[in-house]
């Protein structure tokens, strides 16, 4: 394998081909450098669903996405992300001036991922990029004080706060303390750290992350707000330009990521996408 360094996050690979299983060994050297590149890249792939599948496979138990209007006939673990052949399953702006959602996948679950790979079939000519900011050096370059302040912090995450995002209207009730009447919430540290290394990183979403444990709604959204900012400043970014055949393998314990706008009524945009979990909770 050769590896081409994309900046603080990002690495491309080339001489692997996805559509044969990865060794043991191969599977050690790709968990090693998900880890320390955050996000890897994989050009001019030819991969079927069971291909995708056989290869996630090798990095953990496959997630199954809770939402069955995305998930690709005869393949429950494979899930359609776009607006191809009808369906309408967009995790990005409608608008060219809508906020962006930046996020870790699933982390509003009672397991969340570690993994994600995303396979471009269709691209439109224009738009449609993927942002990916890497957490660790958000993290690294707080000042003292807010380290300590982070280091102490539990964060809650709710679905409802992607639908808020989606919708644009404010679930009722969720201005208080408590975060009772968010339905299934997880509560993770908002800083954790990577199992393989120890490396502290910044875990949260933009807009899936409701609130902070003992604080204010209002005053934890503020809080996420200003560290949303913060994390995906231009120097923590690496931005993806898809060509179809693309595959880009994530590691959400070190990542936030988010879609771009594309005219959705021009163009078609269509990523398969597969999620492995993790085997223990955050730390």
């Amino acid at each position: 394998m050769k590896i081409t360094n994309k900046g603080v996050i990002g690495a491309q690979i080339t001489g692997i081909s996805l559509a044969r299983t990865p060794d043991p060994e191969q599977v050690q050297e790709i968990i090693c450098l998900l880890e320390r590149h955050g996000v890897l890249i994989f050009k001019d792939q030819a991969i079927t669903p069971d291909q995708q599948l056989d290869f996630s496979r090798c990095f953990g138990p496959l997630a199954r996405s809770p939402r069955v209007d995305g998930r690709v006939p005869g393949y429950p673990d494979v899930f359609a992300v776009g607006n191809s052949g009808g369906t309408r399953i967009l995790f990005c702006p409608e608008h060219p001036d809508g906020p962006l959602d930046w996020h870790t996948d699933q982390i509003h679950r009672k397991t969340p991922c570690h993994t994600t790979l995303l396979y471009a079939l269709l691209i439109p000519p224009r738009g449609g990029d993927s942002l990916f900011a890497c957490t660790y050096s958000a993290y690294d370059d707080l000042d003292s004080s807010k380290k300590t302040l982070c280091d102490g912090l539990t964060a809650v995450h709710s679905p409802l706060g992607l639908m808020e995002y989606l919708s644009g209207q404010s679930h009722e009730g969720g201005e208080g303390q408590s975060y009772d009447s968010f339905p299934d919430a997880t509560r993770w540290p908002l800083v954790r750290h990577h199992p393989l290394t120890g490396r502290p990183a910044l875990y949260f979403g933009s807009h899936v992350t409701v609130g902070i444990d003992d604080w204010p709604r209002i005053k934890a959204r503020e809080f996420i707000e200003d560290l949303t900012v913060h994390t995906t400043q231009p120097q923590y970014q690496y931005r993806h330009q898809w060509q179809e055949g693309d595959a880009v393998f994530i590691d959400n314990r070190r990542v936030l990521h988010a879609g771009t706008y594309y005219d959705m009524d021009r163009y078609e945009r269509l990523l398969h996408r597969t999620m492995t979990i993790e085997t223990e909770p955050p730390v």
